[in-house]
C-alpha cells in the first residue's frame, strides 16, 4: 500500500473530514457558479428596497443600499477563495524554497534559515506577549 493509498483510506474512514470536505466543495462550487445561475446585480441600488427582509426576489433580504445581498455573498466568495488560495500556495512555495536550500545546503546555511523562520513563527504572538508583560508587570 502507498502512501497515498494509506492516506485516502484513513480519509474515507474520518466523517468529520467527508463532511468538511462536502461542504468545502458545496460552498465552492455555489460561489463558482453561482452567479451565473442566481444572476443578480452586486451593483445595482434600489432605495425601494432598502433593508429588505428575505424573500423570493432576495433569497438573503437586501442591504442598506436595496443592493442583492445573496449576489454580494456569492461574488464575495470568489474572491475570499482567490485570496486564500494564493496566500496558500506564496506559503507552500516560501516553506518548500527555503527547506530546500537549507537542507541542500545545510551547516550555517541551514542554521541562519532555521532561525530566521523561527522568527517569523513567532513573531505574530510577541506583540500579544509585550502587552501582556506591559498589562501586568509590578507598579
Amino acid at each position: 500500500m502507498t502512501l497515498w493509498q494509506d492516506g485516502w483510506r484513513r480519509f474515507r474512514q474520518d466523517r468529520m473530514a467527508i463532511f468538511g470536505a462536502v461542504v468545502l466543495l458545496i460552498i465552492t462550487a455555489s460561489v463558482m457558479f453561482g452567479p451565473l445561475i442566481y444572476g443578480g446585480s452586486i451593483e445595482q441600488i434600489d432605495f425601494s428596497q432598502s433593508s429588505a427582509a428575505p424573500s423570493w426576489e432576495h433569497p438573503f433580504g437586501t442591504n442598506d443600499l436595496g443592493q442583492d445581498q445573496l449576489a454580494r455573498v456569492l461574488s464575495g466568495g470568489r474572491i475570499s477563495i482567490a485570496v486564500g488560495v494564493t496566500a496558500m500556495l506564496v506559503a507552500i512555495s516560501l516553506g518548500i524554497s527555503i527547506g530546500a536550500i537549507a537542507g541542500f545546503y545545510g551547516g550555517l546555511t541551514d542554521i541562519l534559515l532555521m532561525r530566521l523562520t523561527d522568527l517569523f513563527l513567532a513573531l505574530p504572538q510577541l506583540p500579544l506577549l509585550l502587552l501582556a508583560v506591559y498589562l501586568f508587570r509590578a507598579c
